[in-house]
């Protein structure tokens, strides 16, 4: 086992005679045979080394060199045990846990192995991870449990998959057929939030440039969605800018002003149910049907007489 100063490039030898064996010992007394894996204790006073050939976890002191076997008979096999009792099977890799108490040891043969160090700390008062008594050996210094056959670990990556996935707080996708009242905006990649919908034309508008439109999920009062042709139709109020768009939309002020209509077309049934996950109004206000295609691009906007913001809805 070698130390290398970073600042000189002075190299020493901390420990090991430099001969193949397994013999404890200080400084250049004791053996290794292929150390192959080193961590360093949170406090830097020690080392642990996977020994692979000699299917051992040896612990090395820094300030003397004092090497003493952690684990393992010697012997390549996976039983559990305590100290020499434990076998490896060629252990390639190890970490330490941030408190010192624990070992992580990965194996030739997939194996992940966990070695107790020292008896650890009393758990936090909120308990996050519960495991059951028959699921750990002995916590003396020394013990060691099978924790997963694995066909690869990486003992540098965070641990992945563990509770609950959290819910997306908005998802974005691409629609096609986007119509706001009479007026034919294209298609474009819509985001969809729990309390907004917006998007931004794909083309520009002659004369405007993109425009951005808006409709936040509060304005929703109710929506149709059609399984055959994947169209749905909102009536909810569409944020227009109108100062853009006199020249191709009906201004507020005019009777049957459709603007509380929306009309998009999604790829697939699929997509249509991750909307929803995200934006639980507009789940509450759709009912489905079967239409088809034909029924589903009709424009859907029944005339209300009136005037005002909310003169026309959707069929």
């Amino acid at each position: 086992i070698r130390r290398v100063e970073v600042a000189t490039g002075a190299v020493t030898t901390v420990a090991g005679s430099g001969t193949q064996g397994s013999t404890d010992g200080v400084g250049g007394a004791a053996e290794f045979n292929r150390p192959t894996g080193i961590a360093v204790s949170p406090d830097g006073r020690a080392l642990f080394v996977a020994d692979f050939a000699n299917h051992k976890i040896r612990r090395v002191e820094v300030a003397t060199g004092a090497v003493t076997t952690l684990a393992g008979s010697g012997a390549s096999g996976s039983a559990d045990g305590v100290g020499g009792a434990t076998q490896f099977r060629n252990p390639l890799g190890v970490a330490v846990s941030a408190d010192g108490s624990t070992l992580l040891v990965c194996t030739k043969d997939g194996g992940l192995r966990q070695v107790c160090v020292a008896a650890p700390p009393p758990p936090p008062s909120f308990a996050p991870i519960v495991v059951p008594p028959s699921a750990i050996a002995s916590s003396r210094p020394g013990s060691s449990t099978s924790v997963a056959p694995v066909r690869r670990a990486s003992l540098l990556s965070p641990l992945r998959g563990l509770g609950p996935k959290p819910k997306p707080l908005e998802i974005k996708q691409w629609c096609k057929e986007i119509k706001v009242g009479t007026w034919q905006s294209g298609e474009a990649t819509i985001t969809f939030g729990r309390e907004l919908f917006s998007w931004t034309t794909a083309r520009e508008v002659p004369g405007v440039g993109f425009v951005t439109l808006k409709l936040r999920t509060s304005s929703i009062t109710s929506a149709i969605f059609d399984k055959k042709s994947n169209v749905l139709k909102i009536r909810g109020m569409v944020e227009v800018p109108m100062d853009k768009l006199d020249r191709w939309y009906d201004p507020f002020d005019k009777p049957g002003s459709a603007k509380g209509y929306l009309h998009l077309k999604f790829q697939n049934y699929g997509e249509f149910t991750e909307v929803v996950k995200v934006a639980p109004r507009l789940k509450s206000k759709t009912t489905f049907s079967n239409a088809g295609a034909e029924a589903a691009s009709s424009s859907g906007v029944v005339l209300k007489p009136g005037s005002g913001r909310n003169a026309a809805i959707a069929a």
